[in-house]
């Protein structure tokens, strides 16, 4: 397929008081994405319609590659760094996507580091997890997020009546969020990335 090319796109991780932004490239995507003008919705949608086909655009199909990718980067980062790693965000953007992080007292990340968390990456893309999409309760949300910081604060904010959704990859990372994602992590072995830099950033 034809190699598609993207402006930089801005991971941000955050240690104590200041975040570190890694700046991330992405290279191709899977040829899934340059066969397809119209494609059926391959992955979990939130509002399915009953037995119905659904069908998007190159571009909506792109956006969930980009948003699962990040979902990739925040597991890589917890795995290499610790299960201390507080992550905050990590929505698709316009040009490709970011996350957001705490890392434990200590730790950083250095340009040197760059290539190693884009190797975990790559090692968790070639396990073919499963994701699996449910939906939890105020309560059941803040239980299950209780230890990190930023999500904890971002359930506050929602109203004690809502339904929230959240996304395993595997059996060992969860993260809060709207979705749609990919079904399985299989689909995302094609695509090409590269972490490009680091630097400093702020929590909202």
């Amino acid at each position: 397929c034809r190699s598609l090319q993207f402006r930089s796109q801005v991971i941000r991780l955050f240690s104590s008081q200041h975040a570190v932004k890694l700046q991330i490239r992405l290279l191709d995507v899977p040829a899934s994405i340059e066969r397809h003008k119209g494609c059926h919705r391959s992955w979990q949608d939130p509002h399915p319609g009953k037995g119905e086909i659904q069908f998007m655009e190159q571009e909506e199909f792109l956006q969930v590659y980009r948003h699962s990718l990040s979902h990739i980067l925040a597991k890589a980062v917890i795995e290499i760094y610790g299960k201390d790693v507080q992550y905050a965000i990590g929505p698709q953007i316009e040009d490709g996507f970011y996350y957001d992080f705490a890392l434990p007292e200590g730790k950083s990340i250095q340009e040197s580091d760059l290539k190693g968390i884009e190797n975990k990456m790559h090692e968790i893309l070639k396990r073919k997890e499963n994701w699996t999409r449910k939906e939890v309760s105020k309560q059941e949300a803040l239980d299950i997020f209780k230890d990190q910081k930023f999500k904890t604060e971002l359930i506050e904010d929602l109203p004690a009546d809502e339904k929230i959704s959240i996304y395993y990859t595997g059996d060992d990372y969860v993260d809060l969020c709207r979705g749609p994602h990919v079904e399985n992590s299989q689909e995302l072995m094609s695509s090409a990335f590269e972490l490009r830099s680091v630097s400093g950033s702020y929590w909202r």
